[in-house]
């Protein structure tokens, strides 16, 4: 192969491999602009690449996730910021020294003191509260029914469907047929939060992210995995 070459390893896409002589054994690294490469010793087959990526993937997505680090939404009466059924309304209404917020309709109002600043400490993380609780009962409404239509769809049997606040997975499932997703997909459109569920899914029938695991999951996406799994990584699990 040419120096350096790509391997395709899903979820993550092409890895850049660099052949040197002086490698000893595989090693690992992520670049600044989230590149993934790795380099290892003269004619390593690419099977004993891939292995090798897979068995690090805990290591790896540590690093993306600590590389591709943004800066928190800074929460004000100008910031526009939607869940799937409600926009979020902040406004300094409240007359005493509360803080306090409704569903109402489609608009998550949140309402603070007029004296207190908007950016503060206090205000932003009861923001983030009101937020999150707004996401499990959304993910509680639509979730549940929408696991249930793709399980039909597929044949995929699962035996129960949890909802948690997750900071770095969109969703996992365990060997008895558990599923557990992300409040945080109530921030995703309709598509990418059927392939995470159906994602799920497949992980009934295929324990591993093995090679008959992406085909199957890429079937089960109409042979668009690749492009809804790029699209997925433009976001975060937190906000």
């Amino acid at each position: 192969m040419t120096n350096p070459y790509t391997v395709l390893v899903r979820p993550y896409g092409n890895i850049e491999v660099i052949e040197s002589a002086r490698c000893r054994r595989i090693s690992i690294k992520v670049a600044d602009d989230l590149t993934i490469r790795l380099a290892a010793p003269p004619n390593t087959k690419e099977q004993e690449i891939v292995d090798y990526v897979r068995s690090h993937t805990a290591d790896i997505d540590r690093c993306l996730d600590k590389q591709s680090e943004v800066e928190p939404i800074v929460f004000t009466p100008e910031t526009v910021f939607k869940t799937r059924f409600h926009t979020l309304s902040l406004k300094p209404e409240a007359t005493d020294n509360r803080m306090r917020y409704r569903l109402e309709q489609q608009t998550l109002s949140i309402q603070y003191p007029r004296a207190m600043p908007a950016k503060s400490k206090q205000l932003q993380d009861f923001v983030r509260k009101a937020i999150d609780a707004t996401l499990k009962k959304e993910a509680e409404q639509y979730l549940p029914q929408r696991v249930k239509e793709l399980s039909e769809k597929t044949g995929l049997k699962y035996s129960d469907v949890e909802f948690r606040n997750m900071t770095s997975r969109w969703g996992s499932c365990t060997t008895d047929g558990r599923i557990h997703l992300n409040v945080q997909l109530m921030r995703l459109p309709d598509h990418l939060i059927d392939m995470v569920i159906l994602h799920e899914l497949n992980h009934i029938r295929h324990i591993d992210d093995n090679d008959q695991f992406w085909e199957d999951l890429n079937a089960l996406c109409n042979g668009k995995i690749d492009q809804l799994e790029a699209e997925i990584k433009s976001w975060r699990t937190t906000y």
